[in-house]
C-alpha cells in the first residue's frame, strides 16, 4: 500500500500495507483494491545477512520548510561475513555512514530506496556492529502532509523516514524526534520517561519541543509517526497500560468519543483474544483527505480520514483487533492477508452481536441467500499461493470464519481465536499455518471446509455452506424479502427503516455513513436523494441492502438522481454492482443511511 516496490510483505494487512503505494487523492474504493490486492506483485521475505538488534533515531523535522534531518544508529549482528551491506531508504540524501565509529570506506544509493554500503573492513561473521547514518532532505513515498498542516508516515513506510534493514526484522525502537514548540510527534510505543523537565514524553526547549518514543520489540513494517499540533490526552487501561490519544487540530470533538471508549473495546477484544499482545495503546487521528484509510501501527493505530464520514467506531474496533491479527501475528505474505483483514473484519460482527444484538446467524443466512447465485462473488479464492486476495476478504471474510464458527463449535472456535495469536505473538506467518492449528484444535478434518471457503472459487456445498446451527431454515432467511435473488412482490421500501444502518467501514471497505456529518456520531438522518451521486463499495446489513439494487433507468424514471458514477469504472448503467460487490451511495457528497436495494420499478426511500 505504501511502498512502491516489493521486498517482500509486512503487515494493515500486516501483509497487504507494504505491497503497494498508496496515493492520497485517489478515490477511496480504488485505495480498498490498492491494498487487499489488485494484482500486486508477490515475493518470498529476501531477508537480510545481518539481524538488527535496534534502531536508534534523532530526527529533527520543520514542518514550514518539509526538510527532516536524521541521524540513524543501527545495532546488528551479522549471519554471515559481510564486505557490503545494504539498507534501505527512500528520499532523503546521506551525507555520511560509519561503522563502529570508523567512516564506511564508500556508500552509494541504487535504485529507489537502496543504501549500498562497504566497510572500511570486513564484518565477521557473529559480530555485533554498529552502523550510523546522517542523512537529511525530503521524505519519500509514505510521508504525507495533513490538512492541518502537519505530516504523517504511513505504516509501512519506515524507509522513507528513516533507514531500515528487513522491514519484517523486529527490533528494538528508540526514537528522539525534535519539532518546533507548539507541535508534538505520536509514534509507537511508550512515551519515554526521562527527567523531571519532562511531561509525558516530552522536553520543553527555547523555541523546540522533543518527543521520546520506545518500543522493545516492533518490525520496521510496523512503525509509524505522526507531526502536528496535537491535542494529546494520557490515561491507563485497567491493567495499567499507557494509553495516549492524538488529535489533530479540529478532530478532538468528532473522535473524542470514538477513543474514549477504547477501554471497552480493548476489554472486549481481550475476551476474545487473550491478553494484549504490547505495553502501550491508544488512537492517533488526522486527516489527509476525505480517502484516508484506518491504519495500525504497532500499540496505537492511525486514522487518516478522521474528519470524514468514514470515521466511526467500527473502524476503531477493526484497527484494534488488527494488534492480535496483523501485527503481532502478521501476515507473512500477502497472499496470507486473510490473517489479517478477515479477523478484523469478522471482530467487527462480534462486537456488534456482542454490544448490539446482533444475530450473526441471520445476518449470515441473509447475505449468502443474497448472494448464492451471482457467482462473480465467490470466484476469487481467500487464499491462493502467489496470488494476492482482493476486496473478497472484507466481504467474504466474515462469512467465512462464521461458517468456521459454526463448523467447528464454540469452544473450539473461542479457543482457536485466542490460541492463534498466542502461539504466534510477535511473528510473521502464513494461512496454512491457520489451517493446520484449527484441524489441531477442533480435532476434525477441515481440508473440505478450507477448500471449499477459503481456496474455492465457486459457491460452497451445502454441507459447508450450512454448518452447525446454520443447518436451520437455510432455504428461507428470516426477516428478508427476495434476498435470495428471486422475484420480488410488492415495495419493500418500508422494510428498509428497519434495516440497521450502521458503518460497517473497515479500512478500505465503504459502509453506510451519517448523511449530516455535522451531527453527533451515532445518530442518523436521511440525506435527500437528489443530485450526482457517487458510488462507493459498501457491505449491507441485512438480504434487503443487499439483494440487487435498483437499475438505473428506475432511479432516473423516478426523477431521484440526475446520473450515477462509480469512481473506478465511471458512469454506470443498469443494476448498480461492480465486480459482484454491493454498492453504497453517496449523495452530493454525503452519505444516504440506506442502500438502494430494491427492483426495478419499486422506489428507494
Amino acid at each position: 500500500m505504501t511502498r512502491a516496490r516489493v521486498r517482500h510483505s509486512g503487515s494493515r494487512v500486516g501483509a497487504m500495507r507494504s505491497v503497494r503505494k498508496w496515493r492520497p487523492a485517489a478515490s477511496l474504493a480504488v485505495i480498498g483494491l490498492m491494498v487487499t490486492s489488485a494484482g500486486a506483485a508477490l515475493s518470498e521475505p529476501a531477508g537480510t545477512p545481518f539481524d538488527v538488534a535496534a534502531y536508534d533515531l534523532s530526527i529533527d523535522h520543520d514542518p514550514v520548510d518539509g526538510v527532516l534531518r536524521g541521524s540513524a544508529l543501527i545495532t546488528a549482528r551479522a549471519a554471515a561475513d559481510l564486505d557490503a551491506l545494504t539498507l534501505h531508504l527512500n528520499g532523503p540524501e546521506v551525507s555520511a555512514v560509519a561503522i563502529d565509529g570508523v567512516a564506511a570506506r564508500s556508500f552509494t544509493r541504487s535504485g529507489q530506496d537502496d543504501l549500498a554500503i562497504t566497510p572500511a573492513k570486513r564484518i565477521n561473521r557473529g559480530d555485533h556492529f554498529r552502523v550510523r547514518v546522517d542523512y537529511a532532505g525530503k521524505p519519500g513515498d509514505g510521508w504525507m502532509p495533513t490538512d492541518s498542516g502537519g505530516v504523517t508516515a504511513f505504516m509501512g513506510a519506515s524507509s522513507a523516514w528513516f533507514p531500515i534493514g528487513d522491514e519484517q526484522d523486529r527490533a528494538e525502537f528508540r526514537l528522539t524526534a525534535t519539532v518546533p514548540q507548539g507541535w508534538h510527534v505520536v509514534s509507537v510505543g511508550q512515551e519515554q520517561q526521562a527527567g523531571q523537565e519532562q511531561q509525558g514524553g516530552q522536553e520543553q526547549q527555547t523555541g523546540q519541543n522533543t518527543v521520546r518514543w520506545t518500543e522493545r520489540d516492533v518490525a520496521p513494517a510496523h512503525i509509524a509517526v505522526s507531526i502536528d499540533k496535537f491535542t494529546v490526552e494520557r490515561s491507563k487501561l485497567a491493567d495499567g497500560t499507557p494509553v495516549v490519544n492524538a488529535y489533530a487540530p479540529g478532530l478532538r470533538d468528532r473522535t473524542k468519543p470514538l477513543a474514549d471508549r477504547l477501554p471497552q473495546i480493548m476489554d472486549f477484544l481481550v475476551s476474545r483474544y487473550g491478553a494484549y499482545p504490547f505495553d502501550a495503546a491508544g488512537n492517533v487521528f488526522v486527516h489527509v483527505n476525505d480517502s484516508g484509510p484506518g491504519t495500525s501501527p504497532q500499540s496505537r493505530p492511525v486514522y487518516l480520514g478522521a474528519r470524514s464520514t468514514f470515521m466511526d467506531l467500527l473502524q476503531v474496533v477493526h484497527e484494534q483487533a488488527h494488534q492480535w491479527y496483523g501485527v503481532s501475528a502478521s501476515a507473512r505474505l500477502s497472499e496470507d492477508a486473510c490473517l489479517a483483514e478477515c479477523f478484523a473484519s469478522h471482530s467487527t460482527w462480534m462486537w456488534e452481536e456482542a454490544n448490539d444484538g446482533a444475530d450473526l446467524d441471520a445476518r449470515y443466512r441473509d447475505l449468502v441467500n443474497a448472494k448464492k447465485t451471482d457467482a462473480a462473488y465467490w470466484q476469487q479464492p481467500l487464499y491462493r499461493p502467489g496470488r494476492t486476495p482482493g476486496f473478497e476478504i472484507y466481504t467474504r471474510g466474515p462469512l467465512a470464519l462464521h461458517a468456521l464458527h459454526r463448523q467447528i463449535g464454540d469452544e473450539s472456535f473461542d479457543r482457536l481465536l485466542v490460541e492463534w495469536p498466542r502461539r504466534n505473538r510477535h511473528s510473521f506467518v502464513s494461512w496454512p499455518q491457520f489451517e493446520q492449528l484449527a484441524g489441531q484444535i477442533s480435532g476434525q478434518d477441515l481440508s473440505g471446509f478450507f477448500q471449499a471457503w477459503f481456496r474455492g472459487t465457486t459457491l460452497p456445498a451445502d454441507q459447508y455452506l450450512w454448518p452447525g446451527t446454520l443447518r436451520r431454515d437455510h432455504s428461507s432467511p428470516a426477516g428478508t424479502s427476495g434476498g435470495d435473488g428471486g422475484s420480488s412482490t410488492g415495495s419493500d421500501s418500508a422494510g428498509l427503516a428497519d434495516v440497521p444502518a450502521r458503518s460497517r467501514r473497515h479500512d478500505e471497505q465503504v459502509a453506510l455513513h451519517d448523511a449530516d456529518t455535522t451531527a453527533p456520531l451515532g445518530t442518523r438522518r436521511r440525506a435527500p436523494a437528489v443530485g450526482v451521486l457517487d458510488v462507493e463499495h459498501a457491505v449491507g446489513e441485512r438480504s434487503r441492502v443487499v439483494a440487487a439494487l435498483l437499475p438505473l433507468t428506475a432511479l432516473l424514471g423516478h426523477g431521484e438522481v440526475e446520473a450515477v458514477r462509480d469512481p473506478v469504472a465511471g458512469e454506470l448503467g443498469g443494476v448498480l454492482l461492480a465486480d459482484g460487490q454491493v454498492l453504497g451511495v453517496r449523495v452530493r457528497g454525503q452519505q444516504l443511511d440506506v442502500l438502494l436495494s430494491l427492483r426495478c420499478g419499486e422506489q428507494a426511500q
